[in-house]
């Protein structure tokens, strides 16, 4: 799960959200995954003040509500990004939706792991994922309500880029550390069976990052579609004008 987090931000979030920048949005971009890299970092201490209020929050560990919260924000860049698909075009907006489809499912099970791991009972994980999928029908309703505008492809570059910052720190900082220690202690006495289950990790991570370069080169085919609906459409708009002028 924490190799999936990070593949995704370093192979697809800050990718995408450098794509076309000169160098000061590059550094905006930067800040903003700095920013998203510091706001996880604050939800464990957030939930220490909230420990003395609230018995509940001690049954789950602080990187499970950290997890839904990075979930959150990287549903709604999905949103944003379908919405976007959708107004160029049915055949943009379907191929788009598919390849984020596709491209959650590695992250949904990873998802359903770490908050398994972080102490949600089954029945209150997948209440939570299901309200936290929601925030991709915010998305779509923002690039509805704004239309298709530079304001709109700013929210989604900096969303974008905020998205991936949370990602890694909530990978490098709480989940490598969780399994590291779940690996020693239960493994304690065997060093030899510590270091195999290392490795199949390793292993486990090199397959989740081939499926992401897979599902990444499928989501451009959707982004080069998506380009060409909209070139298509507008050069066709023009035309149009051009002949009844």
């Amino acid at each position: 799960a924490g190799t999936v987090l990070v593949a995704d931000a370093l192979l697809h979030l800050l990718p995408h959200s450098l794509e076309g920048a000169d160098h000061g949005e590059m550094t905006s971009v930067g800040l903003c995954a700095v920013l998203g890299c510091l706001a996880i970092l604050a939800i464990p201490e957030a939930l220490d003040l909230h420990h003395g209020h609230a018995h509940d929050a001690k049954q789950v560990e602080a990187y499970g509500y950290a997890n839904l919260v990075t979930e959150m924000l990287h549903n709604f860049v999905d949103g944003i990004s379908i919405g976007l698909a959708w107004m160029a075009g049915a055949p943009a907006g379907i191929s788009t939706a598919l390849a984020v489809a596709v491209h959650e499912l590695p992250q949904e099970l990873g998802d359903f792991m770490v908050l398994r791991s972080a102490g949600f009972a089954t029945g209150r994980l997948l209440f939570w994922n299901f309200v936290v999928s929601l925030t991709c029908v915010g998305g779509v309703g923002l690039v509805q309500a704004m239309g298709q505008t530079a304001t709109t492809a700013i929210v989604q570059k900096y969303m974008t880029a905020f998205t991936a910052g949370s990602f890694l720190s909530l990978s490098l900082n709480m989940i490598f550390p969780q399994v590291s220690a779940s690996i020693k202690t239960h493994h304690a006495g065997s060093p030899k069976a510590a270091a195999l289950a290392k490795l199949l990790c390793c292993a486990l991570g090199a397959v989740a990052i081939l499926a992401l370069v897979k599902i990444g080169e499928l989501e451009s085919h959707a982004h080069h579609d998506h380009g060409h609906d909209h070139g298509h459409a507008h050069g066709h708009g023009h035309g149009h004008a051009h002949a009844h002028g």
